[in-house]
C-alpha cells in the first residue's frame, strides 16, 4: 500500500478525529512550517471559522505529522472542501529534530479567508485537545486556545452535525466538551 506523509494543524490533529475519517492514519511525530501561523482564518459557511495556515514572517506554525494511505487522500480532500475552501499544498517542512520532511498540507483559499470570525467550541476543542495530545510547544497550545468563539446556530443548521461528529471524537479521546457557546 503506498502512503504520503500528511500535516495537520487544526482538528485533525486529534487522532481518533483523523481516524474517524482515515483508518489507515499513523503518527510520524511533530512537524514544523517555518514562516507561517496558524489561525482561525478560513470562514465556513456555518458563519465559523476554521483553522488555516497563513504567512508570516518569523513564525513557526507546529502540527501533527501523520501517514496515510494513498487511497484516503480523495477522502481528506473531501473532508478539506478541496478545492473550495482550501487547496491542497505539497510542503517542505522540518521535523520537530530539524529533519526536513516534504509532506501534504492544506491551505486556505484567498477567498475564503476571513477576520474577526471565531470558531465554534466544539472544532477550537478538537485544535486544542489534538496540541496537546501530540504535546506541541507551549505557545502552539496557547495560539489555538486563547481566542473567541461563534455561538452555535439553531440546532437545524448543519453545524449541529459537525458537533456531534466533534463529541464523538473528543469522547473517543477521553476529552470533554467545554460548555462555553453550545
Amino acid at each position: 500500500m503506498t502512503r504520503f506523509v500528511y500535516f495537520a494543524y487544526g482538528s485533525n490533529m486529534l487522532i481518533q478525529r483523523l481516524a474517524m475519517r482515515c483508518p489507515s492514519a499513523e503518527v510520524v511525530g511533530i512537524g514544523r512550517a517555518e514562516g507561517y501561523r496558524v489561525e482561525y482564518c478560513l470562514g465556513s459557511p456555518d458563519g465559523s471559522s476554521k483553522a488555516g495556515l497563513r504567512r508570516c514572517e518569523g513564525a513557526t506554525a507546529w502540527g501533527v505529522l501523520f501517514s496515510l494511505a494513498l487511497g484516503e487522500r480523495s477522502v481528506l480532500d473531501g473532508f478539506e472542501g478541496t478545492p473550495v475552501y482550501y487547496r491542497r499544498a505539497e510542503m517542505e517542512l522540518a521535523r520537530a529534530d530539524g529533519t526536513p520532511v516534504v509532506a501534504v498540507t492544506y491551505l486556505p483559499q484567498p477567498g475564503h479567508i476571513v477576520v474577526g470570525r471565531h470558531p465554534f467550541a466544539w472544532y477550537r476543542a478538537l485544535c486544542v485537545g489534538g496540541a496537546r495530545q501530540h504535546e506541541l510547544p507551549a505557545e502552539a497550545v496557547s495560539r489555538l486556545a486563547e481566542t473567541g468563539l461563534c455561538p452555535m446556530p439553531a440546532e437545524s443548521s448543519p453545524a449541529w452535525d459537525g458537533r456531534a461528529h466533534a463529541l464523538r471524537a473528543l469522547k473517543a479521546a477521553g476529552l470533554s466538551m467545554p460548555e462555553e457557546g453550545l
